[in-house]
């Protein structure tokens, strides 16, 4: 286990000959911890920000749609744990990253039984918020006949650690947290309620994370990835980010898995 409480920092740059759980998690952890800036040397963008077009989400009479959305916030990201299991083939990943999300929203649907529609801007903000990913990993042989690590989202769970600030034009204004709930008060089920709003915005960052990941992963052949260091990443803070990435719609989360 690797835990970061302040600051994001690398692993210990030394690994037992055969400990192919420490090279990789090493290895990984560099690569997580430039995910504001890019890998430059393997033509890998940075997630800041993340730029997405027609995010929307759909339940019963409601149907939200953003059709801009910017997310920042991952140059600040810290990694909490990485854990695998060689047995069953996965690998989980615990991040803390303070968010911002801003752009335009559209809204429709039955408030209190009356018909509405809304549009304008939003911001969404929390100085924490912790998501822990599981990702099944298939072992895959590129066209060089060398084995690469092929990654899918089996399941990822996600929470604000600290106050969640929701403002959603004329909308919608408020702010959520554990101690003063605005959802469900009265049996404190607040966080289910406030994440069937969040979640086209949760799968959008998901899937980033998951595309740098993976382009990182089938640029370094499992062989070195498990056997050696790699050189620390290269800071170009000159790189351009991730923009335009693919656009979201589903009613529930299974639709994205």
């Amino acid at each position: 286990m690797v835990y970061v409480k302040d600051v994001m920092i690398l692993a210990p740059q030394r690994c037992a000959p055969g400990d192919s759980e420490c090279y990789i998690t090493t290895n990984t952890l560099q690569a997580l911890s430039q995910i504001g800036y890019g890998l430059r040397e393997y033509g890998i963008k940075p997630l800041e920000p993340m730029l997405f077009k027609n995010v929307t989400f759909g339940q019963g009479l409601i149907k939200l749609e953003f059709p801009r959305m910017r997310i920042v916030g991952a140059k600040d990201c810290k990694v909490g744990d990485i854990k695998l299991n060689f047995a069953q083939s996965t690998m989980s990943i615990t991040l803390e990253c303070p968010v911002k999300i801003t752009g335009k929203y559209k809204f429709n649907g039955n408030i209190y039984f009356y018909e509405t529609s809304h549009e304008g801007n939003y911001v969404i903000k929390s100085d924490n918020i912790r998501t822990t990913i599981t990702f099944q990993i298939d072992t895959i042989h590129g066209a060089n006949g060398k084995r690469y690590w092929k990654l899918n989202v089996l399941e990822y769970v996600y929470e604000p650690q600290e106050t969640l600030h929701i403002q959603l034009g004329n909308l919608f204004t408020g702010e959520v947290s554990k101690e003063s709930p605005y959802f469900s008060p009265a049996t404190g089920d607040w966080w289910p309620s406030v994440a069937k709003i969040a979640e086209p915005v949760a799968s959008a960052a998901v899937g980033g994370l998951h595309g740098y990941l993976e382009a990182f992963y089938q640029h370094v052949p499992l062989e070195q990835l498990s056997n050696q260091i790699l050189p620390r990443p290269i800071y170009d803070p000159r790189a351009q980010s991730i923009a335009d990435l693919e656009c979201f719609s589903f009613g529930s989360v299974s639709d994205l898995l």
